[in-house]
């Protein structure tokens, strides 16, 4: 086994070769730990210096590959999850909101005024994918990310998915603005396109919201390194 020392030897050594994504410099440590123990132990009579010298190279090779491969499986990953999630709603009891959805868009088509509709929708849309951040589980989201302090690339693609899937409710507040400044010239078939297409919308949302409060909080159980204390977050240095 290597010593605590020998170990932050290896993180300051992928510190100082540019691996700045913490989780991934957490993984790459533990696999060069194990090639470095498994070396000493089949050659007793070189140092750790020497067989660090090495293994370390190799490794720090073999960054730029994990990181591209890291984020693709972590796109994946949280891919997966919200698609798994999203196909919840059509299984009991979910289901029952998927059909009242669905019920609304169909007399929301029939009877609402054009240029109120794409308003409503997208107050919706807001209100469910930001009402998180007033429960408990929100509370998790808000508190990593003000005492997010050491990059992570699971963090970095997480974020990029949250801004991707933000954009639905931008697509009604433009389809909002459009019915504003034209009020006599719209597109009736845009118009119940948007409208039968919100339950989707709206369903999709509440899907990313879990998964995405899931992975903050993970994130948090298993890289807790990487996130200031709330006493530490207070401090001010001079």
């Amino acid at each position: 086994m290597l010593t605590e020392e020998q170990i932050k030897r290896l993180e300051v050594y992928c510190h100082k070769k540019g691996i700045r994504y913490y989780d991934l410099q957490t993984e790459l440590v533990d696999h060069m730990a194990t090639a470095i123990e498994t070396e000493c132990e089949q050659h007793p009579e070189e140092t750790f210096d020497v067989v660090a010298n090495r293994i370390a190279p190799v490794f720090a090779a073999e960054w730029p590959k994990l990181v591209k491969e890291t984020r693709r499986q972590l796109v994946k990953e949280y891919l997966r999850l919200t698609v798994q999630s999203f196909l919840e709603y059509f299984t009991w009891p979910k289901i029952s909101l998927t059909v009242l959805l669905i019920t609304a868009a169909v007399l929301g088509e029939k009877y609402m005024n054009i240029h109120k509709f794409p308003g409503l929708l997208m107050q919706i849309l807001v209100l469910v994918g930001y009402s998180f951040a007033f429960t408990k589980r929100g509370k998790v989201v808000k508190q990593n990310v003000k005492e997010y302090k050491t990059p992570l690339l699971c963090m970095a693609v997480l974020a990029n998915i949250h801004i991707l899937i933000g954009g639905v409710p931008v697509w009604y507040l433009s389809m909002n603005v459009y019915s504003w400044l034209t009020p006599d010239d719209y597109s009736p078939f845009l118009f119940s396109l948007s409208v039968y297409l919100a339950p989707l919308a709206i369903l999709i949302m509440l899907s990313w919201r879990k998964v995405y409060t899931d992975i903050h909080d993970r994130i948090r159980k298993n890289y807790s390194g990487a996130f200031r204390t709330p006493s530490t977050a207070s401090v001010v240095h001079v």
